[in-house]
């Protein structure tokens, strides 16, 4: 059963030694826990996704684990995300560690740039054990944050075949096994290749423009708010401090609903249309922002779920656009000139309040796209 599964996804020539995979005497590997695609090798913005055969990462986990886990990496083998360097026998952990903590913050921009663009699970590298392999050892980063997940499953259900075990001179016969998913997996087909690197390539172009530190606290928040290890509510508070730093607060003015004319905008503009928008924002989200924030007696009642998905469509909405308008403040032209001194956060408010208006340059601004380096 085993070989014919590894006969049937992986190449018999494959090389036994991981490293070999990208050509030098070092690799680092990285679990893409939740990311699910077709074949065996992916390309993303520079980052090369892999999944291992079983002899492949036999050598890269210890032995109990091979022999606790075994069967669940089988029957699904986790994408990896390799990134090889040189290495030879006078290579020390130290200089490996640096070289370590560089790819570990590609993996975390690839992660954010994927959130952007698609729901679905991504762990983050925080919370994984990656392992650095050169010559004849494997250097790796654990802790009780850290995480392996094979016994977890993504998207689809994981079905285990029988197996049969000896308990001294009594047989014991384990019947098919199923693993039921935790989450949707991130699925990255052909067509969504593109647009992760645009949004990565977008991110890292704010980076070097060392844009400004607050939309930081939005990204930061954002990441938090997909972290599946924490408990519903504290991803709700997270995912709504990045809503109202980015769309503005869920104070009513005059009674007026600011928040859901604003977003309903930005869906007008930047998806072709709002739809009910409006409505789940100040109805069915603001209920639950306030019985997060100030408690409620129907809170049971209230879809935490549905308004955890919400937040994410609205952020995958709003976000991009917020990064492209920062590389357009960054030349300092337009409507930059026009409000000196506030942040991007609120030049992108005052912009969606004015296109509302029926200001074609504010909504010009908002739709053009920015070049990146």
């Amino acid at each position: 059963m085993n070989d014919f599964y590894e006969s049937l996804f992986f190449e018999g020539d494959s090389p036994n030694d991981p490293t070999e995979l990208g050509g030098k005497g070092g690799a680092l590997f990285i679990p893409a826990h939740g990311l699910e695609s077709d074949g065996g090798d992916l390309s993303v913005g520079g980052l090369r996704f892999i999944r291992l055969n079983f002899r492949q990462w036999d050598m890269i986990e210890k032995s109990w684990i091979r022999d606790v886990y075994g069967d669940f990496y089988r029957a699904r083998p986790k994408w990896y995300c390799l990134f090889p360097f040189d290495a030879g026998p006078e290579t020390s952990s130290a200089e490996v560690e640096v070289l370590t903590h560089t790819f570990l913050e590609e993996f975390r921009c690839f992660v954010l740039a994927a959130r952007l663009v698609q729901p679905g699970v991504l762990v983050d590298v925080y919370r994984v054990v990656h392992v650095a392999r050169f010559g004849a050892q494997n250097l790796r980063t654990v802790g009780p944050g850290r995480f392996r997940l094979y016994t977890t499953a993504f998207g689809e259900s994981i079905v285990l075949p029988p197996k049969s075990r000896e308990l001294g001179e009594r047989t014991e016969l384990l019947p098919p096994r199923v693993v039921h998913p935790i989450g949707p997996a991130y699925r990255v087909a052909k067509d969504t290749v593109a647009p992760i690197e645009r949004a990565l390539a977008l991110y890292k172009s704010c980076l070097s423009g060392r844009a400004d530190s607050a939309i930081g606290v939005v990204l930061r928040n954002f990441t938090v708010g997909h972290d599946i290890f924490l408990h519903q509510r504290q991803r709700l508070l997270c995912l709504l401090k990045a809503l109202e730093a980015c769309f503005g607060s869920f104070n009513r003015p005059g009674k007026k609903p600011v928040l859901g004319r604003r977003i309903a905008k930005a869906f007008d503009l930047l998806l072709g249309g709002a739809g009910e928008i409006e409505s789940r924002i100040e109805n069915d989200l603001r209920a639950v922002r306030n019985a997060l924030a100030h408690g409620a007696d129907d809170r049971q009642l209230l879809d935490f779920t549905a308004a955890e998905v919400l937040l994410g469509d609205v952020l995958r909405a709003g976000l991009p656009s917020l990064l492209g308008l920062i590389l357009k403040l960054q030349k300092a032209t337009g409507y930059a000139s026009k409000t000196p001194g506030s942040s991007p956060m609120h030049v992108f408010q005052q912009l969606l309040d004015s296109a509302d208006g029926g200001d074609l340059e504010a909504a010009q601004w908002l739709v053009q796209k920015e070049a990146v380096n």
